[in-house]
Formats: C-alpha cells, structure tokens, sequence
C-alpha cells in the first residue's frame, strides 16, 4: 500500500478527532451537557465518526458581510416577491449582503429561469441545488458549506420583508450574551403572528400574541423569550457552527429545540419589534407532518418545558 497514502489517511484521522476533542472540550468547559449529547449524536454514528466538512470554515468569513438563507421548491408566486423584497430592503449601510437560495428540487422550468435571470443581474444572489427538502440537513449545509457571513439570517420563502430589518436583526447580536435574534412577523391581514414563543400550560410552543393588531402595545417593546422562529431569524456564526441545527427534527420544531438549547448554555433569545415582516405562513408545507418531530421535542425537553410553563413571566421586557 502507498506510503503517502496510509500517511495522509493518518492524518485525516488525528486532525478529525482532534476537531471533536476539541468541541467536547468546549462544552464540558461550559458545562453544557444538553449540548455535549447533541454532539455526540452528531459525530458518532453507529460507532464511526462522523465529521461535519464545514468545522474547518468557523472563521472563514467576511466581515459584517449578512448571508440570507432561504429554502424553496418551485412556488415562483412566493420566491419572486420574497427575494424582490429582499432586493429592495438592503441594509442601512452597515452590512453587505449575499443570498443563498436553496433549491430543495424544482421541477419547473419557469423557476430555473427566473434563477438565471436573478444571478445575472445580482452576483449577490447564488442558488444551491438539493435533491429533496429536508429543512435542516438543508440548511447545515447552506451555510455550514457556502455561507460567507459573520451574520447568519434565517428567511421563510413564503415572506415579504421591509425597512431597516437587515440591521434591526444582526445590531443586537453584537452583544455576545445574545444567542438569536427574531421579529415580528405579521398575517396578510396585518394582525401579529409571532412576537416571540413560548409555552402555554400544555407545554406546547405558542405564538405570542397571535391574532391581535400589530400595534399592540406589549408587542412593541424588545423583549427577552424562551424561542423565537426560524422563518426569520438572526444568528451570528460562531453561535450557528457551535451549536447547528438538530437533524433529529425534520418537519419543524427545528427552532425551539436550537432556541432550548442557547438558552440551556446561558445565551439570552431576542424578539425586536423593529424587524417586522409578512410571513404567509405555511403557504409551502404541509402542518401534518410535523407530528413525530412535536412528540420529540416533548420527549426531549418535556421537564424544562414545564419549568417554562410554570413561570409567570416568560416575556421580560428590556428598557
């Protein structure tokens, strides 16, 4: 056998399980033991390692550069407005933008079209082609493999965005307590959607405020809350290469369990009213689907759902 070869392959080998050392090391110093399992279903499977190949890209960034990413599969009527929306809301000044559109396997041709259109008129708009949906595999590897970002945003295709909601979003996690940042996502009709989650006396995850008018006082102030929703959200990318998103959820849930776990390591969840959005909620998938992964995050995180539950202020506000 090559001598290169059995050498190189030795040094693959030290080099990724020093990477895992050292993401154990981490979390044990944090004493994080949520986290240290995530990691350890992450890596190991069925008694081989398993290494993420975007570890490696943490600091590979640019500076203040925002990475948008959005998953869609065909829908043309929500991935045209969302994106032109996009186009036309950039930041104040401070952040560039690039945005990533991972296609989960568009059929039509009129789409592909309209992709090539896009990336010829923007060099900052690239499309991603994955063979099937599956939100976060998808999205670890959108941006695990091609974002570029200091800040990473989470954007539903089925959205319209406005105003200064680029820096109302990433601003505040310069603060390095704050883990993700979410907003205020509004109905078609206007009425709040999403202030912010938390847990209802069931122990199930339940938009704040939801139904009411957008100008609802106690909606308007910045506030820290148990979860926040990844149809818009806000990391930055040292929070998102530590902590990625669990695969064990594949419909939804993908949020609370990645809110859960920031919150179980000491960082703090922001909702910020100056982000206000449109977002058509489940207009690209199916709600029945979502069953297994809801019966999950109660076997998960049943015990430190209920202590959520039991408290009387879930919602603090900020000054």
């Amino acid at each position: 056998m090559n001598i290169r070869y059995i050498k190189g392959q030795i040094k693959g080998r030290i080099k990724k399980y020093w990477e895992i050392s050292v993401l154990f090391f981490r979390e044990f110093y944090y004493n994080n033991r949520v986290n240290l399992v995530f990691i350890a279903k992450k890596y190991f499977k069925k008694g081989k390692v398993k290494v993420s190949i975007s570890d490696s890209r943490i600091n590979d960034y640019a500076k203040d550069l925002v990475t948008i990413g959005i998953l869609t599969k065909n829908r043309l009527d929500l991935i045209r407005p969302c994106l032109n929306s996009i186009l036309e809301n950039p930041s104040g000044g401070k952040h560039e933008a690039e945005i990533l559109i991972g296609d989960t396997g568009s059929g039509e041709e009129k789409v592909w079209n309209f992709y090539k259109d896009i990336c010829e008129k923007y060099k900052n708009v690239k499309i991603v082609k994955f063979k099937k949906y599956y939100f976060s595999r998808n999205y670890n590897e959108l941006f695990g493999r091609y974002a570029s970002g200091q800040y990473l945003i989470f954007l539903n295709n089925d959205t319209i965005v406005k105003g200064n909601w680029i820096d109302s979003l990433t601003d505040p996690l310069r603060d390095k307590k704050i883990g993700i940042v979410g907003g205020k996502l509004l109905n078609a009709d206007g009425t709040i959607q999403h202030a912010g989650i938390v847990f209802d006396e069931n122990g199930n995850s339940v938009n704040s405020y939801h139904g009411m008018p957008k100008n609802l006082r106690e909606a308007d102030f910045k506030a820290t809350v148990p979860g926040v929703t990844f149809a818009c959200a806000a990391v930055r990318r040292d929070i998102f290469f530590r902590f990625w998103i669990n695969e064990e959820y594949k419909e939804e849930a993908q949020d609370t369990d990645f809110c859960l776990r920031l919150l179980e390591s000491g960082f703090t969840i922001l909702y910020n009213p100056e982000v206000e959005i449109y977002h058509f909620e489940c207009s690209s998938r199916d709600w029945r689907k979502g069953e297994k992964d809801r019966r999950l995050m109660k076997k998960q995180w049943g015990k430190k759902i209920i202590e959520f539950a039991g408290k009387k202020n879930q919602r603090i506000y900020l000054k």
